[in-house]
């Protein structure tokens, strides 16, 4: 009755209302079985398998508590009712536990003297289990979507399948850890840690994921990375103001206040970590993969005249304010001045500007913004390298307005994942390297760091841990020697990184 009462304002549009109903039966959480599952089967196919499920057990249930209104009975039967659904539903996430605890130590019968101690061995074992077998299979569903395996409409159980699923899993599980170190980066000057955003490595307000961050990745600069309209729509600092939604990774809507992020960049300085200001410099599409991701861009996607070639920025371009035309690069440049002052950032890390796809000169629309933080005095300037292991000049350019220049690095990544035509192996990337650093003097060199590629959880990608040590290696070995940033230090990367030597 309650949930009729609830649909009624809805119910003047039947088709709409029953497509939000059902919109769910193509998605699947982060915390069941079903994600390993979707990755073999078109789920949108077999939707009403879990749903039919669901009603049987609920059914049964009711049937055999016989649930009164004013019976204590009606509590275990709601426990029960939400435990099914967790079993059953391909849209569940840990948070959905929270209903099911509360329910659980209320009733009667968990608190029964006689299976007390059982009860409470049963609860922390199953959450133990759960835990540890979400994270097996979005494992093994990342596994297979890196391999681009093939869903299937219908299940097919042939030897075939079953090899390759096997070789797959066998062949990721060989990625996690080939050694007791891990990944061994060496201990560099400049050490530059990038979560996909503050939520991807952190918890507000909590000390200990700080630690626990640092203590993985031991890096000396933490880049927490936000949308344009982040800062093209700053108005000043406002505590209590949600952030979340410029965050390319997200794991609760509305998680992160202004407040929240100032409380990180303390916590970090406290530390001895410096903090940069991350900019994605381009238009970035939601991608609903392992939840809704992806930051929000409504400001930039109303001002189109300011987006190129593969929707990067242009800072070259301007922007009609309050009937004013402006260089774009002069307002982005005064919102990231009062940004890195009103947070306490140490200076700006600029992301994500160029697309390998672009073709001709791509350093007019971002030489404009460079220029003009750098007379704003907005701290230390990290940039992004051009997108090509041939174009030296470029990154020269890049160098001589930039503190520091962070290389795309990325041989694996490119080749396997985004599969892209022009050359970029190893060797190439060496031969780019070497030509690079015979620009420069001995003080430019130090400036001049190298991406390290580990993982993307939006993008759905990582480099297998062996496979990243040869990059890193062959990278070492071609004399950069002032650093690297790590792409994405997240704390779903799926093996150990260790600094030093």
């Amino acid at each position: 009755a309650v949930f009729l009462a609830i649909s009624t304002p809805f119910l003047t549009t039947p088709i709409e209302y029953f497509n939000a109903l059902f919109h769910h039966t193509k998605s699947v959480g982060g915390f069941t079985y079903w994600i390993a599952v979707s990755t073999f089967i078109n789920l949108s196919n077999f939707w009403y398998i879990p749903f039919t499920a669901f009603l049987i057990a609920t059914l049964y249930i009711y049937r055999r508590i016989k649930v009164g209104l004013n019976n204590d009975r009606y509590i275990d039967a709601c426990a029960a009712t939400v435990a099914v659904f967790l079993a059953t539903s391909p849209k569940v996430n840990i948070q959905y536990t929270l209903t099911l605890i509360p329910l659980l130590l209320l009733s009667k019968s968990f608190w029964a003297e006689k299976h007390l101690k059982r009860n409470f061995i049963l609860l922390i074992s199953s959450a133990v289990l759960w835990l540890a077998s979400s994270y097996t299979v979005l494992f093994v569903a990342l596994s297979m979507d890196f391999a681009n395996f093939k869903k299937l409409d219908l299940v097919i159980l042939n030897r075939w399948n079953i090899i390759v699923t096997v070789a797959i899993v066998a062949f990721g599980l060989l990625c996690i850890l080939p050694t007791p170190s891990g990944v061994r980066l060496h201990n560099a000057p400049i050490r530059v840690g990038i979560p996909e955003s503050p939520d991807s490595a952190f918890i507000p307000g909590s000390g200990e994921s700080v630690s626990q961050f640092l203590k993985h990745y031991n890096v000396n600069y933490v880049v927490l990375s936000f949308s344009p309209d982040f800062v093209d729509t700053y108005q000043g600092y406002e505590p209590e103001k949600d952030v979340t939604r410029y965050m390319r990774f997200k794991t609760v809507a509305e998680r992160w206040r202004y407040k929240d992020v100032r409380w990180l960049i303390d916590e970090l300085h406290s530390r001895g970590v410096k903090v940069l200001l991350g900019i994605y410099l381009r238009k970035e599409k939601i991608k609903y993969h392992y939840g809704v991701q992806g930051f929000a861009v409504d400001w930039v996607e109303s001002h189109p005249e300011i987006l190129g070639s593969q929707d990067v920025l242009l800072f070259n371009s301007t922007v009609n304010m309050n009937g004013k035309r402006i260089l774009y690069a002069d307002y982005f440049s005064t919102k990231v001045k009062s940004i890195v002052k009103d947070f306490g950032f140490d200076g700006v890390y600029l992301m994500d500007w160029n697309d390998w796809k672009i073709k001709g000169d791509k350093m007019p629309y971002i030489l404009p913004l460079l220029k003009r933080l750098k007379s704003s005095r907005c701290g230390e300037i990290f940039v992004e390298g051009i997108d090509s292991t041939n174009d030296v000049n470029s990154t020269l350019i890049l160098m001589k307005n930039a503190d520091y220049v962070v290389l795309k690095t990325a041989p694996w990544v490119n080749r396997i994942y985004y599969v892209r035509t022009d050359d970029v192996s190893i060797d190439s990337y060496q031969r780019y390297l070497s030509k690079v650093l015979e620009n420069l003097s001995g003080n430019e060199r130090e400036h001049l760091l190298y991406g390290v590629y580990v993982f993307d959880y939006v993008d759905g990608w990582f480099t297998p841990a062996f496979e990243l040590q040869r990059e890193v290696n062959a990278f070492y070995r071609v004399g950069i020697r002032g650093g690297y940033a790590i792409y994405y230090s997240s704390r779903y990367v799926p093996y150990k990184i260790t600094v030093g030597g």
